[in-house]
């Protein structure tokens, strides 16, 4: 006795995966974009933000996707289980300017420029 898989199970099937599987870093542009809406949308009723204050948001939250600002894991605090973004830790509202920008990260790793004394040995001194 033989299954024949319909095209149905098979949508069915990989829908269900994709969903199970789905972080940030793996979703295509449009449904980040959905996302980020989404989360705009809670931050319009959580912070009583303006309808100007509002589209400024979602503006420049698609601004920062197309800039590719907004890659990584770090940068968006995603709930795969849920299926939303719980925080941008980076975004700031600044209250002078009346906008919403995003915090520069400082903890990066620097590359080391210059050996250090410790690390300079005979062995690597040349003699014209």
């Amino acid at each position: 006795m033989s299954y024949q898989a319909s095209a149905y199970d098979i949508d069915d099937l990989f829908s269900t995966t994709q969903i199970l599987t789905h972080n940030w870093r793996t979703m295509t542009k449009t449904d980040k974009r959905k996302h980020l809406d989404v989360y705009a949308n809670k931050l319009k009723h959580d912070k009583d933000l303006t309808v100007n204050q509002y589209e400024s948001l979602l503006s420049y939250l698609h601004e920062c996707l197309d800039e590719k600002k907004l890659q990584k894991s770090s940068d968006i605090e995603f709930d795969k289980k849920n299926q939303c973004i719980i925080d941008i830790p980076r975004l700031v509202f600044k209250k002078n300017d009346n906008r919403f920008t995003l915090k520069h990260n400082d903890t990066r790793n620097k590359t080391v420029k210059r050996k250090t004394s410790n690390m300079i040995t005979n062995d690597n001194i040349k003699i014209n």
